[in-house]
């Protein structure tokens, strides 16, 4: 096996000028001494820049804010609806299940007990399709008034954009 060469020592000059190739610090100071020689920007006076309203962005942007904010309040309206009755259910059910269990243990016969849970059975299907609906009403109706929200505001952004693109 063939014996490697010796690498050689650098001079601490070299090693300067390598590290200054890759150190982004030394790339910044570089690009700051030689800025006057980069050229001159365009005068924005003169370019498309200047036919942009930073004014109509930061209205347009706070009316969008507040569109945001609405439809995030009437969701939670909404999310607080639909908890207060599924409350309210869980309490119905829960008073339903306690009679029916006094009912059944009142019972004389196997059969009237049978009887009684049968009629408990078929209420009980019947209240929960009934509280289902109108949770999902409750839900439904929020999520309209949201997407009339929107709605709402995307016709108003258009009409400013038409607008805008009409001066």
């Amino acid at each position: 096996m063939a014996n490697p060469t010796p690498q050689t020592k650098k001079s601490s000059s070299s090693t300067n000028e390598n590290w200054q190739n890759w150190n982004g610090w030394a790339n910044w100071q570089n690009w700051q001494q030689n800025w006057p020689n980069m050229g001159s920007f365009p005068d924005l006076n003169k370019s498309a820049a200047r036919m942009f309203d930073y004014n109509r962005m930061r209205q347009t942007s706070g009316r969008n804010a507040e569109t945001v904010t609405t439809a995030n309040q009437v969701a939670l309206e909404g999310m607080q609806a639909i908890a207060r009755r599924t409350t309210e259910v869980l309490q119905e059910n829960g008073k339903q299940c306690m009679e029916c269990l006094r009912d059944a243990s009142s019972c004389k016969t196997p059969e009237e007990a049978q009887w009684r849970q049968n009629d408990f059975i078929s209420c009980f299907v019947q209240n929960c399709c009934g509280n289902a609906r109108e949770i999902t009403e409750i839900t439904a109706k929020a999520a309209v008034e949201i997407v009339d929200i929107w709605n709402k505001r995307a016709a108003e952004a258009l009409s400013e954009w038409t607008a805008a693109a009409s001066k």
